[in-house]
């Protein structure tokens, strides 16, 4: 009987670097520049007297902050005011996504500018615009704004009165780096804070890109002032630490199952995988075949609570759900279980910075294939703001070659208006892969009521990133229980689905050794992730197979092909569609999935992601190039929609075109008829910015891009594809068997 097909790699041997213009439009602008002068003018001098009557010390060494709302249709990185704000003598600090309402249409999102200045300069300019001029480009710029604001009290988000108390535990950010240049922004708001009798401890500050981030405590009656502070990007009251748990209420099965562990060592020892969690008990030996417990440094006393929970998402990532009367699978590697929580977990209002803090500290002295997070904060993610869970292991993962599976959160039955059942930290991470949860690991599937939904922020907008087996009241999660070693429990959460997600990928790596890469791996997982036409923002790209067989073998009628490197800092890569040699004779499905980990950019929400990918599809690229969809002859060359934003974005976020191609993963899939593909490419153009703007290409991103090509009446395609290209293609064979279902 012949073996198995599995995936055909080396996709990138048929990449070639290509020479193409990039084309682009000249603006129109919604005013001429003495209509916007004459506009702005009034409203340039009410931020520079709001900004006047600001305290001394609310503005260290003179300095302010206010904002420039640009008109929605300049959120290209190509209309960045650069010119203007040179002229100004003012400097960038961040950005985000404003909502705002244009004549009778819709809200929708625009860019908003944070930039600093000397406050006597920001006042001068308001008397000097009236008859200001400058450049064609200046004054170009000058019409691209749509208003211009001092900031207010607006960053200081509510605090219900039932959570306010005599000291008010907050998350307060600044816009300051951890540059010596931005040093007195952060020892000016120290001594602000001073004078309103607020104490601020600079030593637990954590910084991420441009931003700071401080815990502080406050009484209520200052919270107000507190945010007069000129650098404060935003003030919140601290979120509590999150294990993405639910326990069941009511339960099928009363009790548990005993279970029989397997005695036999990890299928591959050399994938490095680490939980961080609520930790191991000392006295449990049931899982030290495979599992390597450590303390974090500075994590203080156990937690029996915690340390069950530790115990339930090992037993997930290692061995998935357990049945009675069945012993699991043997682990497909050994796991390092990472103990970050404490006993002041329970009780202290800051422990969600210091376990944040224990995690990096681990990360930064340990590379790790893989990290499993069920733990988090208890926030639902905002459009303008991004968190310090998210852009704290973003900023670590892009360079990091690490798939991080991290729990989406149990917020699925708050209320979906209000934003309150959105995801949360870290799940909505750009290089991150955020799990929700699915009630069944059965045919049929629907999100787990439980389940926090989407959309996650633009760049990012599909989250989960997929769904996996969380467990439900009629179908419980059934997992090692720390409390009765040799026993299971039935729960439900994301906590569950993030490791089982992880399994799955790490399945992948144990049976490919290290041919396949982290962004690889990634693009697996959601290339093969199925929606069965479910609303994408409960269950983003799909539920993830939980056979490992499903994701690495071609069935008949199919061909999957991995590309997978880096793209240098060059303009354009072509990536053939690997076909037979012999023409279809029958309809054929492409399926693409593109992946990348990228920079960040945490104090420009709006545009979060430094790096991006054009992507053009060119169905042929021959002298014969036979007849389009609508039955014309095509020319050579000619593009077809594949990608697009509004496979992605509802109308009032599509206003920004080109948001897709700043999303670090984008899927598609379409059919075409005999006749219409010969030598297809796609055709990438490695995008590049910083703030923002444009910004000159200086680094390299890890890309993958899986191809599947399937046709249910060519049930030889994978043969004909592999015979079209010998000596490229290679069959991945596995380094462990897979255990295929027959």
């Amino acid at each position: 009987m012949a073996g198995p097909n599995y995936l055909l790699g080396f996709g990138q041997r048929l990449t070639r670097p290509i020479s193409l213009k990039s084309t682009g439009r000249a603006p129109t602008f919604p005013w001429t520049f003495e209509d916007a002068r004459k506009r702005l003018v009034p409203e340039w001098r009410r931020a520079a007297e709001a900004i006047d009557e600001l305290p001394e010390l609310a503005c260290p060494e003179d300095q302010s902050v206010l904002s420039f709302v640009l008109h929605p249709k300049f959120l290209a990185r190509s209309y960045y005011p650069t010119s203007l704000i040179r002229d100004f003598t003012l400097r960038p600090i961040g950005s985000r996504a404003k909502k705002i309402q244009l004549d009778d249409s819709k809200v929708i999102n625009a860019p908003e500018l944070f930039l600093m200045g000397r406050r006597s300069r920001i006042g001068r300019l308001a008397d000097q615009l009236s008859n200001w001029h400058s450049s064609q480009e200046s004054e170009n710029d000058l019409r691209k704004i749509l208003d211009v604001c001092s900031l207010d009290r607006s960053r200081l988000k509510p605090i219900a009165a039932d959570e306010q108390r005599d000291l008010v535990p907050l998350e307060v950010v600044l816009h300051a780096g951890d540059t010596e240049d931005d040093e007195f922004i952060i020892e000016g708001f120290r001594d602000y804070a001073k004078s309103l009798d607020v104490k601020v401890d600079l030593d637990a500050r954590l910084h991420v890109g441009g931003l700071c981030f401080l815990p502080v405590r406050a009484p209520s009656d200052v919270l107000g002032d507190l945010t007069d502070y000129s650098f404060v990007r935003v003030i919140r009251k601290m979120p509590s630490l999150s294990l993405n748990e639910s326990i069941l209420r009511t339960s099928g099965t009363p009790g548990g199952f005993a279970v029989t562990l397997p005695d036999k060592e990890a299928l591959n020892k050399d994938v490095s995988v680490a939980i961080f969690d609520g930790g191991i008990p000392l006295d449990d030996a049931q899982l030290s075949k495979w599992v390597t417990s450590r303390d974090a440094p500075g994590v203080g006393a156990a937690v029996p609570a915690y340390e069950a929970h530790g115990v339930a998402v090992t037993s997930a990532l290692l061995f998935g759900p357990l049945e009675a009367g069945n012993t699991p699978s043997v682990p497909f590697t050994n796991v390092h279980h990472w103990r970050v929580l404490d006993r002041n977990a329970r009780g202290d209002d800051f422990e969600l910075m210091q376990v944040l803090q224990r995690i990096l500290n681990v990360l930064k002295q340990r590379k790790y294939e893989f990290v499993s997070l069920s733990i988090g904060p208890a926030l639902p993610i905002e459009d303008e703001e991004v968190h310090i869970w998210t852009s704290a292991l973003d900023a670590h993962l892009w360079s990091a070659g690490t798939v991080l599976t991290s729990a989406c959160g149990n917020s699925g039955e708050d209320d979906w208006i209000s934003g309150n059942a959105r995801v949360q930290p870290s799940s909505d991470g750009v290089n991150a892969v955020g799990v929700g949860a699915a009630t069944t690991r059965k045919q049929k599937w629907l999100r787990a009521p439980y389940s926090s939904i989407g959309p996650g922020r633009s760049p990012g907008y599909i989250k989960p990133d997929l769904v996996a087996f969380g467990g439900c009241e009629d179908e419980p999660f059934w997992l090692l229980d720390a409390r009765r070693p040799g026993f299971s429990a039935g729960r439900m959460g994301t906590s569950y689905a993030a490791p089982y997600a992880a399994r799955s990928g790490i399945g992948i790596r144990a049976h490919f050794g290290g041919q396949l890469s982290a962004a690889a791996i990634k693009a697996l997982m959601v290339h093969h992730s199925e929606r069965q036409d479910q609303e994408i923002r409960e269950v983003g790209w799909g539920r993830l197979p939980s056979d490992v067989s499903d994701l690495v073998i071609c069935p008949d009628g199919e061909v999957t092909v991995v590309y997978q490197g880096t793209l240098e800092p060059s303009q354009f890569v072509r990536f053939m569609v690997p076909v037979p040699r012999d023409p279809f004779k029958h309809p054929v499905t492409i399926k693409a999935t593109f992946c990348i980990f990228t920079p960040i950019d945490p104090e420009d929400s709006m545009n979060y992601t430094r790096a991006g990918l054009g992507i053009v599809f060119r169905p042929t690229t021959t002298g014969n190039p036979g007849k389009n969809r609508e039955g014309k002859t095509r020319s050579v060359h000619e593009s077809a929609s594949f990608f697009s934003a509004k496979d992605y974005y509802p109308t009032e976020i599509s206003l920004r075109k080109d948001a897709h191609k700043w999303e670090t993963i984008v899927r598609k899939e379409c059919e075409f008829k005999p006749g219409e593909l010969d030598q297809p490419v796609f055709d990438i153009e490695h995008h590049s910015r910083a703030h923002g703007q444009s910004a000159a290409r200086r680094t390299d991103i890890s890309y993958a891009l899986i191809v599947t090509l399937s046709s249910r009446q060519e049930p030889d395609l994978y043969n004909r594809v592999l015979a079209a290209y010998p000596n490229v293609l290679e069959i991945m064979n596995p380094a462990i068997q897979v255990q295929v279902r027959r």
